[in-house]
Parts: C-alpha cells; sequence; structure tokens
C-alpha cells in the first residue's frame, strides 16, 4: 500500500493534534509551564508585584466563594478583622475593609444579575443612620468651601476616606441586619470572635500560646478599646442569660471572662480605654441581671465608680487638661458652621489657626461626639443620638420578645456593649473611627462593634418569621380540624 507523503507543516500539525488528545502529554506540558513560570515570574514581576497577584487570586477565590455561601462571607469577616494582616495599601486601607466593600458589593450584584427586588429590612434604627450617611455626603460638599482664609482643606484622598468611613460604619450594620435569618449564623459569629481573640488573651500567660499570638495579631487589633469591650461582654453575657449552656461551655467563658478582666483592670489598668468601656458594659449586665437586686449594687458601686474616674483623671492629669482645651477649641470653630462641620477629616487641617497652649499644630478631638459634629456637624450628631435612642428602646423591647439561651443573652450582650461603646466614645473615637487618629487600623474592630449591633436586628427578623410560622401552622391545624368535624 502506498503511503501519501505529508508535506512539513501537515506533519507538525498531525503530531500536535495526536499529543493533544494524550492527556498524559497535557499534564507534562501543564506541569512544566507552572515550573518554569514559577521560576520566570520572580524575575518579571519582583516580589511586591508577586505578593499583590497572590493576593488577587486569594480574592477571586474569595469572590466565588461568597457568591456561592454568602453567609460563609459574612462570618469570616470576624477572622479577616481580627488577625489577617493586610498588604502595604493607602491610607491603612486594610484587607477586612475590603473584604466589607466586596460583600456590599455582591450583594448589589446578586440583585441585579437576578432582577430580584431590593427588598430592604424593616427597621426603625435604620433610617437615622442612612440619614447620617446623607448627611455626611453633604458635608463632604460643602467641606470644598474655603471655611478659613490661612488654611485649605484636607487632601481629598483623606476626605475621601473620612467619608468612606461613616458610609462604611453604616454598612457594617446593615449588611448583617439585611442577611443573616438563622440564629446559627449569629452563633457563629459570637463565638468565633471570642474563640480567636481570646488566643491573644491565653498569651499573655502561655509562652507557647504567645509566640502564635504574635504571628497573629499583627495588624493592631488588640490595641483597640473595641477588642477588649466584645471580649469581655460577649463571654460575661452569655455567662449571665444564656441558661441553656452547657457546664463545659460555662467554665470555658468563665476562664475567656476572667483573664480578660485581669488583663484589663490589672495588668494594663494605664490604659482607660481598656478597662473604663469595659467597666460600664460590665455594669449595665450586672444591673440587667438582678434587676431591682441591682440598685443596691448601683449604690455600692458608686463611691469605687468615683474613686475609679478620679484615679483615671489623676494619673494622667496632662492628657485630661489638654483634652478638655481641645474641646473648646473645636467647639470654637463649630461656630463658623455648626449644622454641617467641616466636611470629612478637614478640621485636622484647621487647628493650627487655634493654638493649643500656645502652640499653632494639627490635633483631633480625642472626643468620638465632638469629632462627628466637626466633621458632619449638629445634624450628623443629631442623627446619631437619634439612632441610639431608637436602638436603646428595640433593644430593651426586645428583652421580652426572645426566647431563653442564645438569644436571650445576646440582647443583653447588645444592650450592654452599647453602653460600652457611647462610653468608649469620651475618650477617643473609637466606633466611628476618625481618619486622622484611629483611621482605617481602628476601623477592623470598630466595623464588628456595627456588625454586632446589626446582629440584633437580624435576630429580630428571625423571630418575627418563626413568629409567623408558628402562626401559619396553628391556622393550617385549625382549619383542619374544622374539616374533620
Amino acid at each position: 500500500m502506498l503511503t501519501e507523503k505529508l508535506s512539513l507543516p501537515q506533519a507538525i500539525n498531525q503530531f500536535v493534534m495526536a499529543k493533544l488528545q494524550d492527556l498524559r502529554f497535557i499534564r507534562l506540558v501543564l506541569i512544566t509551564a507552572v515550573c518554569l513560570g514559577s521560576l520566570a515570574v520572580p524575575q518579571l514581576l519582583g516580589l511586591d508585584r508577586i505578593f499583590l497577584l497572590l493576593a488577587a487570586l486569594i480574592g477571586l477565590g474569595a469572590v466565588v466563594l461568597f457568591i456561592q455561601n454568602p453567609m460563609i462571607g459574612l462570618v469570616s469577616i470576624v477572622v479577616n478583622a481580627l488577625i489577617i494582616p493586610s498588604p502595604p495599601l493607602p491610607s491603612n486601607i486594610n484587607l477586612s475593609t475590603i473584604h466589607l466593600v466586596m460583600l456590599i458589593g455582591l450583594w448589589v450584584v446578586d440583585h441585579l444579575v437576578h432582577k430580584k427586588e431590593f427588598d430592604l429590612v424593616d427597621s426603625p434604627t435604620l433610617k437615622p443612620l442612612y440619614a447620617m450617611v446623607v448627611v455626611a455626603l453633604v458635608s463632604f460638599f460643602t467641606g470644598q468651601l474655603s471655611w478659613f482664609q490661612f488654611a485649605q482643606p484636607a487632601p481629598i484622598d483623606a476626605q475621601i476616606g473620612g467619608l468612606a468611613i461613616f458610609i462604611l460604619t453604616v454598612a457594617a450594620y446593615f449588611i448583617v441586619a439585611q442577611q443573616v435569618r438563622d440564629l446559627i449564623w449569629l452563633k457563629i459569629m459570637v463565638f468565633l470572635y471570642i474563640g480567636v481573640a481570646f488566643i491573644h488573651v491565653l498569651g499573655w500567660f502561655v509562652e507557647p500560646v504567645a509566640t502564635v499570638a504574635n504571628m497573629l495579631f499583627t495588624n493592631g487589633t488588640i490595641n483597640s478599646s473595641m477588642f477588649w469591650l466584645w471580649l469581655g461582654t460577649l463571654a460575661f453575657g452569655q455567662i449571665l442569660f444564656n441558661h441553656e449552656l452547657k457546664l463545659n461551655w460555662r467554665v470555658a467563658l468563665i476562664v475567656v471572662a476572667a483573664l480578660t478582666f485581669y488583663i484589663s483592670f490589672y495588668l494594663n489598668t494605664d490604659w482607660k480605654s481598656g478597662y473604663l468601656p469595659l467597666l460600664a458594659s460590665i455594669g449595665t449586665l450586672l444591673a440587667m441581671r438582678f434587676g431591682r437586686g441591682s440598685i443596691i449594687l448601683i449604690v455600692l458601686a458608686i463611691g469605687p465608680a468615683i474613686v475609679v474616674i478620679q484615679e483615671a483623671i489623676a494619673s494622667d492629669t496632662y492628657s485630661y487638661s489638654t483634652r478638655i482645651e481641645a474641646w473648646e477649641i473645636v467647639l470654637e470653630m463649630l461656630k463658623t458652621n455648626p449644622l454641617l462641620g467641616f466636611g470629612p477629616a478637614n478640621y485636622y487641617w484647621y487647628t493650627p489657626l487655634f493654638p493649643i497652649r500656645g502652640y499653632s499644630v494639627v490635633f483631633n478631638s480625642h472626643n468620638q461626639y465632638i469629632d462627628i459634629m466637626a466633621q458632619i456637624g449638629l445634624l450628623g450628631l443629631l442623627c446619631f443620638v437619634i439612632f441610639v435612642v431608637l436602638f436603646f428602646r428595640f433593644a430593651w423591647q426586645m428583652r421580652s420578645r426572645v426566647a431563653d439561651g442564645f438569644s436571650r443573652a445576646y440582647v443583653h450582650t447588645i444592650l450592654a456593649g452599647l453602653i460600652g461603646m457611647l462610653a468608649s466614645g469620651m475618650l477617643v473615637d473609637w466606633f466611628i473611627p476618625f481618619v486622622y487618629n484611629i483611621g482605617f487600623a481602628g476601623f477592623r474592630t470598630s466595623m464588628l462593634t456595627w456588625m454586632f449591633l446589626g446582629g440584633l436586628v437580624a435576630l429580630d427578623q428571625i423571630h418575627r418569621q418563626q413568629a409567623a410560622a408558628a402562626a401559619d401552622g396553628d391556622s393550617t391545624g385549625a382549619r383542619l380540624q374544622q374539616l374533620g368535624e
């Protein structure tokens, strides 16, 4: 038989097609390409770009995972905020902040792609927060005006960052309130926070754990008042109010709470932001737990509380006196535009026009409430105050609506945490960070604060759904019984 003579291009094409059908050959080519690529990429990109490439690949994987499992994306932000370090990004923006933006973006995209209605959660507590965002936006635009003749506003990236913190604060509250519809996810958030945060606490006493903790907690979260506030409050709240806790869990939480209090009140007593908000929160929990009997506790606690406050002031009189002067100066500045303030981040750049103790330097107020006024004015502060009033009333009413167990403990914990959060605001901008002070680094834990608060709205929605389902079941059973009769 005569064999057809092939030209060189035809022979090459036939060889390639045959090899492409050979899976072993394909594997060999892929492995070779990966090996050569791993050698070539460092030479072509450099270490910094390789890190960004890896981060992009991990981010892409996270997007795919969070699209398929939105709740995993939500609860994993707890781990991200507490221990995952961030690459060097502008303005200290971190991966947990990007994580939050991703969750909001995926929620919006999911509704647009699947043409879902934006059925927003119905809660009166959200309206003043939406209003605060609107005020912040208006303040941002009015902040472009020249309020003082010899000073310029903050750089535009700082202003955008300051505005973003207000928006993302509300977003953290909203996303939990909107998406969580099963109690198990609130439980995971709470106990995941306690478990991860306790690694650092245990590191104070166990040397091998300290080595691990030092590697994990490199992002500054342990230096946040909110870190200690929620660790102690979440653990102690479950101990006092969750009567369904098994003995081993109760003992474990007692250890967590005891060591947290010991560090805050004794080992780290020089840091007021570490123990004063937690003290306010624990006092609130005890008052709610013992009811009328707590009146005796309150009376007995008045004397020690006065002593603690006096010692806190006396131990740092310079800081206390300069803070008072800073508050007075910022309030004097606010007379220029009291309703809307100077816009996010701007007042910091105006402070050199108002010398403090004879020095023309930049400074911030070191007070959350004055800071809010200076950035978004009395209107912004009014929105926040209305939110606090509505949220407190809402949480107080929920005490009688939820079942015993985790839900009851969560409601009381959030109420107490709210009081501790408000107390922290007198010390510095812990729960809505000022971009030039606590900033995006501190937003890691302030974000978790607002997520826990938003969890109370989610809990209310869960119980409403359960009540509606029970009512439907009862009505269906009654109709069936009538038909049977």
